[in-house]
Formats: C-alpha cells, structure tokens, sequence
C-alpha cells in the first residue's frame, strides 16, 4: 500500500495479450529432462530404465554382422556333424562329441563373458566327470557296430566330430562374450538373420556338391517328410536354439555344453533300439549318474559363486605334504648329527684306550 508503484493511477485498466505465438524447441536431453519432470516418481523411473535397457541393446548392423560371422561355425558344426553321423554310429560319436565341454572351458577363458568364466580346478573335475559319464554310456551298447572299418576311417571320423565340438563352442562363447547379457540381444532377431545367412551363403554350396556329386541332394515326394522338416526346423531348429542359447546366457557356456551331454543316454539308448541291440546296466547306470553328477555339481559352482573347493583340497594337500617332507627332512638331519657325535665320542674313547 505504501509503495508508490501500486498506486491506481499506475495500475492499468485492461491487461492484453499478445497474439504472436512462440515455439521453442529444446535440445534433447533437456525435453527428456522436462518430460520426466512432469511425471510421477515411479513413471519417471521406470522410463528411465526402459532408455538406458535401450541404449545397452546391440544395435541392428552390430546383430547382423554378428550373425554372419557366427554363421561360419554353426553351419560347419551341423555339417561336420551330420556327414559323421551319417557314416558311423550314434553311441561312437557321443563319445567325441563329449570334447565341446574342455574347448568351451578353455574358451571361455581366453573370451570371459563375466568373472564365472575363469579356469578353476572344480571345472576341470566337472569336465572329466562328464565325459567319463558319457564314455560310460556310449559304451554300454551292445551289438551295436560302430561303424569304423579301418583306422584310417577311424581317424576321419574322430577328426570330424572333435571339429565338430570346437566350431561349437566357439559359436556359443563367442556369442556370449559379445552380447556378454540376455538384454542386449534379441535371441529370436540373431536367430533369424543366422538363418537368413546359412540360406544365402550355404545352399549353393550344396547345389556345387551336388553337381560333384559329392552329396547328392534329392526332394521326397511324399507328404510325411515334409510334415517331418518342418516340425524339425520348428521344435528342433528354432526354438530349440533359442531355449539352449537363453540358457546359456542366463548361466554360463559351460553348464549349457553339459546340458547337451546330458542327451547322451537318450541317444544311445534309442540308437540301441533301433538296431535291436542291448545294453549293459553296470556302465548304463553309473554312467547316467556321472553325468547328472557333472551338472548338479556345475550348477553349485555357478550359483554359489565361492572360492574353488577342489583347488583349495589340492592346495591344502601339497602344503600337507610339504610339511611332512620338511620333518622328514629335519628328523634325518637330526639323525645325522647324533652319528656324527657318537663318531666322535667313540674315536675320542679308542685313542684314550690306546694312551
């Protein structure tokens, strides 16, 4: 009231507005910030976690060239695999399939996906006993031919699937170290530019074949195959792929390689059925548990997340056995200087004896 600013005289009697309209446009990090201002809490919250899942997300080129580079071994490793399989029997070849579990170990370490992936000594033990199991069970068939006539044929053979089992762990630890996390990539997108590349680059490669007469290709014409392809480039192919893959990235390469082999009496045992043969209970069974062993005990591994149990066993056994050596040690030292003394005595008394 006192103020003389405020006075009537001063006061206007209409106020006006301008009619010229005015648009500003604000950078985008500072719309984002006033757009998240205007929200809630717990909106502007999860906005901001569904921005940032978006920024980790691998880009589309990225998700392409993956695929195409990650074509070269899974193609290799299915064609490795059915040209081997094609020629030997299924119980021979479990057998030197069962080597993906030590190529993925070893991979995993020189290409870490996170700090799960270091070499450790459990793992080793995990390894050996997974594909002791499936030695076991590969080899309790009975009457069942193997399908090697020679060594020569043996060695092909043997090479092939140990290809077979490295091209695949190279696929799938490879996958891992570059998407590293299940939200970065989308597993069906990777799985369908995989598949656009296999049919651009490998068909024709099978058309040249045939033409060699290398492999020789040829189209049934009845309606049941068909119904059999397409039920096994669904089940068998995608989505498959896609739960073995989802679960190696919500565990580890390692414990996924170990969930293949745990197919392994499944396959020898319908391979047995087939050809009429027998099986022998004493390593079926031994070698089945083995295998579910080997799982169970990867699975403590990856959830426990605690030191090494059989590197810390092994550790303490060698300072063990390092301390019986030094009293061992120590005890024959001793030993050696009371002969000493008691030469000494005795000479000392044999020359006084001769005084």
């Amino acid at each position: 009231k006192n103020s003389p600013s405020l006075s009537p005289a001063t006061i206007p009697a209409k106020v006006r507005f301008s009619k010229v309209k005015e648009i500003r446009i604000l950078p985008e990090e500072e719309a984002d910030d006033a757009h998240h201002a205007r929200r809630s809490y717990e909106s502007s919250k999860l906005l901001l976690q569904k921005a940032l899942r978006l920024q980790e997300r691998m880009p589309l080129k990225e998700v392409v060239l993956l695929s195409f580079i990650l074509s070269i071994p899974f193609m290799g490793s299915i064609c490795f695999v059915s040209f081997a399989f094609s020629r030997t029997a299924v119980w021979s070849g479990q057998i030197f399939l069962s080597s993906g579990i030590l190529w993925t170990l070893l991979l995993s370490t020189l290409l870490p996906s996170n700090a799960m992936d270091s070499f450790t000594f459990s793992k080793f033990l995990v390894i050996g006993m997974g594909i002791s199991g499936c030695v076991m069970v590969s080899t309790s068939a009975d009457g069942v031919d193997g399908g090697f006539s020679t060594k020569n044929e043996l060695t092909t053979w043997v090479v092939f699937f140990a290809v077979a089992a490295f091209l695949t762990a190279v696929f799938v630890v490879v996958l891992k170290h570059r998407a590293r996390r299940l939200n970065r990539i989308n597993l069906f997108m990777f799985l369908g530019f995989l598949g656009v590349w296999c049919l651009l680059l490998y068909w024709p490669l099978l058309l040249i074949f045939n033409a060699a007469e290398i492999e020789t290709l040829g189209i049934g014409g009845r309606l049941p195959i068909w119904e059999w392809l397409v039920v096994k480039c669904i089940f068998g192919g995608i989505i498959a792929w896609a739960f073995w893959l989802w679960g190696c990235f919500l565990l580890s390469p390692l414990i996924g390689m170990l969930s293949l082999q745990l197919l392994c009496p499944f396959n020898v045992g319908w391979a047995v059925i087939i050809n009429q043969g027998t099986m022998t209970l004493n390593l079926l069974i031994p070698g089945a548990i083995t295998l579910a062993g080997s799982y169970l005990f990867a699975l403590r591994l990856h959830w426990k997340k605690g030191p090494d149990p059989v590197g810390y066993a092994l550790a303490a056994c060698c300072v063990k056995c390092l301390s019986c050596c030094e009293v061992l040690a120590s005890g024959l030292y001793a030993d050696g200087d009371r002969e000493e003394d008691n030469g000494d005595i005795r000479s000392e008394e044999s020359k006084k004896l001769l005084e």
